[in-house]
C-alpha cells in the first residue's frame, strides 16, 4: 500500500524473515530504503531490489526516520540500539521486530529516550511465507505517538497491525501467541504417538487436522471472549461452551481411555480434561461430576470395557502387535461412536498378523461377553 512521501527506513537484519520483509519496503511506493546485515548475499539481494547497502548500523541509523531491527535475540538488539544512539536524531522511531525478554522493550525504550529516540516492540507471526507474502500480523507496543510515525512501514509488510498497548505488550501478545502454538505442537506430538500406536497412518491424520482446522479455525474458535471470567448462564456464551465442554470432556475422557489401552502417555491429554472447562470459563460436564447421569452410560460402558479387554488380553498372553490389532477391532466401542456387543463372534476384513490371530478373536469373544454382562456403573 502507498505510503507517506519520502519515508527514510532503514532495516538491520536480512534473515530468513528479515529479509522478506525488508523485500516488501523495497517495493512499496514512498519508501527510500537502507538496509544493514553482516551476510553479503542478503545484501546483494536487497540491492538487486532497489534498496541502499549501508556499511553498518550507525551509518544507516544516521538518516533514518524509521529503523526496523529483526535481530536474533536480546543481545543483539541492545548492540544494535548501542550503535544506533550514539548517532541517531530525535525523528528516530526504532521498531523492534525480534522477539525478546518482557522487560527488553521498556528498558530500551528508557536508554533510547535520553537521546531523543523513540521505540516500539513489534515483533511478528505468520513466519517467512506471511512475510514474503506480505500477510504477517505484526503486535505492537509502544507510545501512540510511535506507533503513528512506523505505522505506514508496519502496513507496507503485513495485513494485520495490531497496536497492543504501551511498550511491551507487542512482546507478551507474541508470547502468549506461541504459548498456544507450541503447546498446541506438544498436543499434536501425543495425538501422533496415540494414532501411531492404533496403526493409524500420521500423514493422513495430519491432512485431516489442516483440513479441519481450515473450516473451523482451529483454537481460535473458541477466543471470542473480552475476559476469561466464569460465564454467567444467561450469556450468550455460556450455551456455546456448554456444548464444547461436553462434546470435549467425553472425546477426552475416550481418548485417554484408549490411550490405557495401547500404553501412551497423553499427559497433556488428561491436563486438558482437567482444565478445558474452567479455562473456557464454564463448570465441567455431568461426564465429570455426575458418573451415575444417564447421559454418561456410553461413557462408563466404554471404561468397564476397556478395563475387562486389558485384563483379558494379558491374561491371554496378547501382547504388542496382536495387541494393536485386537484393540483396533473394537476401537469405535472404546471412543464410544457405537455400541459394539457380542454376536457369538464377528468378522474383520483385515488378514491375520500371523498364525495366533485365532486367540486374538477367542479374547475378544470373552472380554465382549464379559463386558455385556457386567452390571452398570453405579
Amino acid at each position: 500500500p502507498p505510503v507517506s512521501a519520502g519515508l527514510q527506513v532503514g532495516f538491520v537484519g536480512l534473515g530468513n524473515i528479515g529479509k522478506p520483509m525488508a523485500l516488501r519496503l523495497a517495493a512499496a511506493d514512498g519508501i527510500s530504503l537502507g538496509v544493514h546485515d553482516v551476510a553479503p548475499g542478503p545484501l546483494e539481494e536487497l540491492a538487486a531490489a532497489g534498496a541502499t547497502v549501508a556499511s553498518s548500523v550507525a551509518e544507516l541509523a544516521a538518516d533514518c526516520d524509521v529503523l526496523c531491527v529483526m535481530v536474533r535475540d536480546d543481545e543483539q538488539v541492545r548492540d544494535v540500539m548501542g550503535q544506533v544512539l550514539g548517532v541517531a536524531g530525535d525523528r528516530l522511531t526504532v521498531v523492534v521486530h525480534s522477539t525478546v525478554a518482557p522487560d527488553t522493550p521498556r528498558a530500551l525504550e528508557v536508554t533510547a529516550a535520553r537521546h531523543g529516540v523513540r521505540v516500539l516492540d513489534a515483533p511478528v507471526s505468520g513466519g517467512g511465507m506471511g512475510a514474503a507474502a506480505g500477510t504477517l500480523a505484526i503486535l505492537v507496543g509502544g507510545s501512540d505517538d510511535a506507533f503513528a510515525a512506523a505505522h505506514p512501514v508496519l502496513a507496507a509488510m503485513s495485513s494485520k497491525v495490531v497496536h497492543a498497548g504501551p511498550i511491551g505488550a507487542g512482546t507478551r501478545f507474541k508470547l502468549a501467541r506461541n504459548l498456544m502454538h507450541f503447546v498446541a505442537f506438544t498436543a499434536a506430538t501425543e495425538a501422533q504417538r496415540l494414532a501411531e500406536a492404533a496403526g493409524l497412518d500420521l500423514r493422513t491424520l495430519g491432512d485431516v487436522v489442516r483440513d479441519t482446522d481450515a473450516v473451523t479455525g482451529g483454537p481460535g474458535a473458541i477466543m471470542h471472549r473480552e475476559t476469561t471470567a466464569p460465564i454467567a448462564e444467561d450469556d450468550f456464551w455460556f450455551g456455546v461452551f456448554e456444548h464444547v465442554v461436553a462434546l470435549g470432556e467425553k472425546d477426552l475422557t475416550f481418548a485417554t481411555a484408549l490411550a490405557d489401552e495401547l500404553g501412551v502417555d497423553v499427559l497433556l491429554a488428561r491436563l486438558a480434561l482437567e482444565r478445558l472447562a474452567p479455562g473456557l470459563g464454564m463448570p465441567h460436564s455431568p461426564l465429570l461430576t455426575d458418573p451415575a447421569a444417564d447421559d454418561t452410560a456410553t461413557v462408563a460402558a466404554g471404561r468397564r470395557h476397556s478395563e475387562l479387554l486389558g485384563a483379558v488380553l494379558s491374561g491371554y498372553g496378547i501382547d504388542g502387535r496382536e495387541r494393536v490389532h485386537a484393540v483396533r477391532l473394537v476401537g469405535a466401542t472404546v471412543h464410544g461412536f457405537v455400541t459394539l456387543e457380542a454376536t457369538g463372534g464377528f468378522e474383520h476384513s483385515e488378514p491375520a498378523p500371523d498364525a495366533s490371530w485365532r486367540r486374538v478373536v477367542e479374547a475378544l469373544d470373552v472380554a465382549l461377553r464379559a463386558w455385556s454382562e457386567a452390571p452398570p456403573a453405579q
